[in-house]
């Protein structure tokens, strides 16, 4: 959760250069996030415009995590 807090500031505050080696470390445990988690990845990860990060993993597990988000999870992910 607190790589997730930090890519959302980075993306709060429209860095250049997103810390893409740290958000490496989430790969292959974002089913370990809390819905309001994934769904705040996913809205950083769009607002950083990362490219280089394998976003089929977040958008699947985004999916997975649908049932659970309330009204400003499911808005953050669709952004």
């Amino acid at each position: 959760q607190q790589l997730v807090n930090m890519m959302w500031a980075y993306a709060t505050l429209r860095t250049q250069e997103p810390p893409l080696r740290q958000l490496g470390a989430l790969q292959g445990r974002l089913n370990a996030l809390a819905p309001l988690g994934r769904a705040n990845l996913a809205w950083s990860v769009a607002k950083l415009m990362v490219r280089s990060w394998p976003i089929e993993e977040l958008v699947t597990e985004c999916r997975h995590a649908v049932p659970e988000m309330n009204g400003q999870n499911l808005a953050n992910t669709s952004w």
